[in-house]
């Protein structure tokens, strides 16, 4: 991917946002259709190729507004675990008549899962700021089926946007240049960005991250029961600045 194309939008809204003080405004609703939009790109497309997408027990974890709920509702039981309260609400909101949909407003390891109960379980952008992602892995494995599926996606912190602040701070590479003290006070200089995304917000995922990288997350795996089957990632110069695989449980 050229780089250029990387960085220009996130720089062309820096300036729209900071210098020319121009009100970018979102709403939930935008986001959610957003969800959709890369859910539908990004998970059901490659999961397509591996199973019948209906007749599944699904677990959405870090489910956020539930872009990849609505993408797999139909015919299909699904749990999502959210820990922000502003996005679980949204998502309660949303799917309130969906019967099959549950949304939970928690911490992942607080949350009573079943046993061998899974047949796929989402994890989208939440490898990288769990404490303890060898305990994540753990816990899914226990959660699938045997032959069950896992989708992951993270940013790895290694990687160009791996301070996850380029809404603020559109730097390549950040977190390695400055401090998390000077990472903070930018943030919180600037304030908000707009109704939805806040400043607080944006310091609490850049502060829970866990330095995660992709070899670091490979060896988690192969250290489990867990097999990896497919792996793709968004690169630049080699970089990589958004990982994705799926993982089998193939051992009981």
């Amino acid at each position: 991917m050229n780089f250029m194309k990387l960085w220009y939008p996130y720089i062309k809204l820096w300036i729209k946002r900071w210098i020319l003080k121009e009100n970018i405004s979102f709403n939930e609703k935008a986001f959610f259709e957003n969800a959709v939009r890369h859910s539908r790109d990004n998970i059901l497309k490659p999961l397509e190729n591996l199973m019948t997408l209906r007749g599944l027990k699904i677990l959405d974890i870090g489910c956020g507004y539930g872009g990849a709920i609505e993408c797999l509702k139909k015919e299909n039981q699904i749990t999502g675990i959210e820990l922000n309260k502003d996005r679980a609400s949204f998502a309660k909101g949303y799917f309130k008549d969906a019967k099959n949909v549950q949304i939970v407003n928690t911490d992942i390891f607080k949350f009573d899962l079943k046993n061998n109960y899974y047949d796929l379980i989402i994890a989208a952008d939440v490898f990288e700021h769990i404490s303890d992602p060898y305990k994540l892995i753990e816990l899914i494995y226990d959660s699938l089926k045997i032959g069950g599926y896992c989708y992951v996606c993270f940013t790895p912190y290694n990687g160009i946007w791996g301070s996850h602040t380029e809404l603020y701070i559109p730097i390549p590479y950040v977190h390695k240049v400055l401090s998390n003290k000077v990472v903070t006070k930018i943030i919180k200089k600037l304030g908000d960005y707009n109704n939805v995304i806040n400043a607080s917000f944006v310091i609490d995922q850049f502060l829970s991250l866990n330095k995660l990288t992709v070899n670091q997350f490979k060896e988690k795996v192969f250290n489990s029961n867990l097999e990896i089957i497919k792996e793709w990632n968004q690169s630049c110069f080699k970089v990589i600045f958004e990982y994705y695989c799926i993982l089998r449980k193939t051992i009981y």
